[in-house]
């Protein structure tokens, strides 16, 4: 099994449309991927579930899964929150009133004193999620497992501004010999913007080359995404769903990592209640449209 944390939507070149098709290619194992989303699952699908996150977990322990990839949702940490609506797009004071207000800091990682309900909402959301993401991906350390979490790169132009990659324990993480952190832009992937994106890498190696080998542009593109849309949508929307490119190279570094695991005779195998569970979470409807960055419970 490979868990795929926050997958949202299905759609047709996704990272499990590669998985799956690199899968069918072979006979000597079965990939089974799970769409881990409140979209997909209300219950088994909802990490802010305490009940949902030691079930997953426990899996990752029995080792039932072998592999994880996660984007935790990026909207309260994201620098577009900084940037006026009109005008200047420059990120010029820690906390100001216009667009959608920064609820983190350098000195606030965890979320400012004083926000309000919806932001504090948001704030316990974007940590539990994120939270979850972590103890994830050092269970599948200590189960000599893969896993990649990807999140906006450190904003290296903004020193005072909040990052995952600013936070202790994420350093901490970062410590673990199987652990690496990859710089790259999406945009080279085919991402209409930038998009500076850091990956977090435990035990995959071969993501680097995968990338290389299938970037769709040699420079990267300079078009800013932030602000709204003539409809009033969010630009930054459509950025959430990575490129095909990028979801190509991610499913051939999972495939090749599976394809190099040993195998281990006299593993257990799983029993029916999670294979069931497993079986209701294996999404193959394609979604019509991009989720919400917050869903409010």
């Amino acid at each position: 099994m490979i868990l795929h944390l926050y997958s949202g939507r299905r759609r047709r070149g996704d990272v499990q449309y590669y998985l799956d098709r690199l899968s069918s290619s072979q006979t000597q194992f079965y990939l089974h991927i799970v769409s881990l989303d409140i979209v997909i699952d209300k219950i088994y699908g909802d990490a802010m579930r305490a009940d949902t996150c030691d079930f997953w977990l426990n899996s990752i322990r029995s080792g039932y899964i072998i592999a994880m990839l996660a984007g935790p949702p990026c909207e309260s940490w994201s620098r577009a929150r900084g940037v006026p609506l009109h005008g200047a797009s420059e990120f010029t004071v820690l906390v100001q009133r216009c667009g959608r207000h920064i609820i983190r800091d350098i000195q606030h990682l965890w979320g400012l004193d004083c926000v309000t309900i919806r932001e504090l909402e948001q704030l316990q959301v974007g940590n539990a999620l994120l939270g979850f993401t972590l103890l994830a991906l050092l269970e599948m350390a200590l189960a000599d497992g893969q896993g990649m979490v990807e999140h906006p790169a450190e904003p290296e132009d903004l020193p005072h501004a909040a990052s995952i990659w600013r936070l202790p324990l994420v350093k901490a993480i970062m410590q673990l010999a199987t652990i690496e952190l990859l710089r790259f832009s999406q945009g080279l992937m085919g991402a209409k913007s930038h998009k500076p994106t850091h990956l977090l890498l435990l035990s995959l190696p071969q993501l680097l080359s995968c990338l290389h080998a299938n970037r769709v542009r040699c420079d990267i593109p300079r078009a800013a995404r932030i602000g709204k849309d003539q409809s009033g949508n969010w630009n930054t929307a459509v950025l959430k769903e990575y490129p095909l490119a990028m979801c190509k190279a991610v499913a051939h570094a999972l495939f090749q990592a599976t394809c190099d695991r040993p195998v281990i005779n006299g593993a257990p195998e799983p029993p029916a209640d999670f294979l069931d569970t497993c079986k209701r979470m294996y999404v193959t409807a394609y979604g019509e449209s991009i989720g919400a960055d917050y869903i409010q419970r």
